[in-house]
């Protein structure tokens, strides 16, 4: 299934849920540049599709004078190859939210949409849920027809292109998933 980022929507033509949209920008705490930095800090990698949307869950900063709120959405995601973690379906909660008052997502990580097909380097939460490491980071676009992973740095429209290290997981395009995998494998012998 092809993104369409700006939209919130996907090819197959399922649309948001309103007009309103929000782009909100990050700070990632850790920025990885290969696919063994990936791997040391996963608690589970494999490729998903993600099945439902759970909740929204609405968190307020807490501090006087802010009334700013954050939303994260909670994800089920069925595991379709899994390389680490044996699961059949996880939960995977991300920062934003798509819902009759808007579209809030981070401009470099877009929430996911029913249907889609991920790769993703993930770290387990206390709740059992996971998080993908660094957002974009850990996320690559599957391309089932050709059986390819993408950068969701070169996936997302969002990303301004100057961002996109060619060296770095940033620049991956098109690259086998067979070929993602081996190396993740090789990186678990050697830890």
């Amino acid at each position: 299934m092809e993104h369409d980022f700006l939209s919130g929507s996907t090819a197959s033509g399922s649309a948001t849920k309103s007009e309103i949209e929000i782009v909100m920008g990050a700070s990632w705490a850790r920025s990885y540049k290969t696919i063994e930095e990936l791997v040391c800090d996963s608690d589970f990698i494999g490729l998903v599709e993600i099945t439902k949307n759970n909740r929204i869950d609405t968190f307020n900063s807490g501090l006087d004078g802010d009334d700013s709120n954050l939303f994260l959405t909670t994800f089920s995601a069925k595991v379709l190859d899994p390389i680490v973690a044996d699961a059949d379906e996880i939960e995977i909660v991300m920062t934003g939210k798509n819902d009759e008052n808007g579209l809030y997502q981070l401009s470099d990580d877009p929430l996911m949409s029913e249907g889609e097909k991920w790769f993703i380097f993930a770290r387990k939460n206390d709740s059992g849920s996971y998080t993908i490491l660094s957002g974009p980071h850990g996320r690559f676009s599957y391309n089932e027809k050709n059986d390819t992973l993408t950068s969701l740095f070169l996936a997302n429209s969002l990303i301004p292109m100057q961002n996109i290290d060619s060296n770095s997981i940033a620049g991956i395009s098109e690259v086998k998933l067979a070929d993602i995998k081996n190396e993740v494998r090789l990186y678990m012998l050697s830890e």
